[in-house]
């Protein structure tokens, strides 16, 4: 925001208020306005502090703090200093636009639209302005104002483009990335927004790609066994469908209900065929902007090759921080408890209950096409089998590209050691040790528009599992593309 610090620190030099600024304060006002051209936030609120000390009756510097507030994503301290000055009788040209931007920051939309659509008519051609009100737009669910008026603040302000072009982007997928499907739910994570009612409540999403597996392992996401992993290469097709129903409660809260199905079809490997329907209940609640916390109810049942194979319900809690407005961090306990419904030895008897802990930081770069995320997962899972109890620490890190065609690319790394409680029993007699595997995962995915609801993707993943136990060792590449529609 540089560009809007300098119009503040060159031409908006006082407020019109009963009573002159000091000598002193108004010195002190010109230092915390070159350290705001220079983007030392801190710097600027600390001399803007040390003016109202020196002449509490400057409205300025208290105006200026907010603005200075704004910049480091405070926005609830930012709003009240600004409403504070306000109704002291303080005017300044750069009073609706200052809070517009904080109001956008809490989440309050509607408010934000009208004080900058007075700030707009005060002072026109702003890229800026145009930038927050598509923003704005876009949380209020109007899509085509915000294009409009996203479009119009690149027109304005050509150095936007970056930032504008990712949300267009997000236009384009958002019902897509807001209805998970399959696998990719038990794991979601995204910056969390302030609670508002989507224009939509419900939301649909599908996909369908084919793809080609270089060694197809029959138990999907979970532990297998050496006569699991085919090691046969097969051609596939999945589809996947999601919907969910979104509704905003009183006191900053939210609660969806969703539903999505998983399906896999492997040509001449029909026992790794899937079916995989989850289900879930979410409650999530926003405290002073920055904290959120989000609770997960949720219980999935998985058919393999055509036979009933896992029941599974769990509790997900979780406590996610906003740093500022591209960056977020959230902390989650799970508990899950599994119920598999096949005959086996006692030793590979996988009934049990896990619990996981986990540290996620996602992030975009401001004013850049690119994003990422870093994590950290440590998982306890008790089984009844002695083989299938086990402790694991996984570290993952992702980068993400958005293209001004609104293309994004995403590339993705975990690598996870499981350290298994017993010795195994299919490590030999008389060589009887517990089980240990090194695993890394490489993923790519590419993916961009083909219309305003449907999305074409290409994805690639690697996989290879070393053990101390050669019989687990195996090696797994697989390839596919598709396309997403979002409803």
């Amino acid at each position: 925001m540089s560009a809007v610090a300098r119009v503040l620190a060159v031409g908006l030099c006082c407020i019109a208020v009963q009573a002159l600024a000091s000598p002193q304060s108004e010195a002190l006002v010109r230092r915390g306005l070159a350290q705001l051209e220079a983007q030392r936030y801190r710097d600027a609120i600390h001399w803007f502090g040390e003016a109202v000390k020196a002449d509490p009756k400057d409205l300025h510097a208290v105006f200026l703090q907010g603005v200075a507030l704004n910049r480091l994503g405070n926005y609830r301290e930012a709003y009240l200093l600004i409403r504070g000055v306000e109704n002291q009788g303080a005017k300044h040209p750069e009073m609706d636009f200052e809070a517009g931007w904080a109001l956008m920051g809490m989440g309050r939309a509607r408010a934000c639209v009208e004080r900058l659509e007075r700030f707009e008519s005060a002072t026109p051609g702003r890229g800026q302005t145009s930038e927050f009100l598509g923003r704005c737009y876009l949380r209020l669910g109007e899509r085509e104002r915000a294009e409009e008026h996203f479009r119009q603040a690149v027109e304005r302000d050509p150095r936007l483009r970056a930032g504008v072009d990712f949300r267009l982007g997000r236009i384009t997928d958002a019902a897509a990335s807001n209805t998970p499907t399959g696998r990719a739910l038990r794991n979601i994570l995204g910056l969390p927004e302030p609670v508002f009612q989507p224009d939509k409540p419900l939301q649909l999403g599908a996909s369908l790609s084919i793809g080609r597996n270089s060694n197809v392992i029959g138990l999907g996401n979970t532990i297998p066994l050496p006569g699991d992993i085919s090691r046969k290469d097969a051609s596939f097709w999945r589809g996947s469908f999601g919907a969910q129903y979104t509704r905003a409660l009183p006191a900053g809260t939210s609660a969806t209900l969703g539903y999505a199905l998983l399906v896999d079809r492997y040509d001449g490997i029909a026992e790794a065929n899937v079916n995989d329907h989850f289900l879930y209940a979410d409650l999530f609640r926003v405290f002073r902007e920055r904290v959120g916390a989000s609770l997960r109810v949720s219980h999935e049942y998985t058919e393999l090759g055509g036979e009933r194979f896992r029941d599974q319900s769990a509790l997900r809690p979780a406590l996610s921080y906003r740093f500022g407005e591209h960056s977020v961090s959230e902390a989650a306990l799970s508990y899950a408890a599994a119920d598999y419904h096949f005959a086996s030895a006692p030793a590979f008897d996988r009934d049990g209950h896990a619990k996981d802990l986990s540290l996620t930081h996602q992030f975009r770069v401001p004013r850049s096409p690119w994003g990422g995320s870093l994590g950290f997962t440590h998982t306890r899972n008790r089984a009844a089998g002695s083989d299938f109890a086990f402790d694991a620490d996984a570290l993952s890190a992702s980068a993400r590209y958005d293209y001004s065609a609104r293309i994004a690319a995403s590339l993705g790394v975990t690598a996870a050691r499981y350290d298994f409680a017993n010795p195994n029993s299919l490590a030999g007699s008389g060589f009887s040790f517990a089980r240990r595997d090194d695993q890394l995962v490489l993923s790519f995915q590419l993916s961009g528009p083909l219309a305003p609801q449907l999305r074409w993707f290409a994805q690639a993943q690697r996989l290879e599992n070393d053990s101390n136990i050669a019989f687990f060792e195996f090696k797994q590449s697989i390839v596919s593309a598709g396309i997403n529609a979002s409803f």
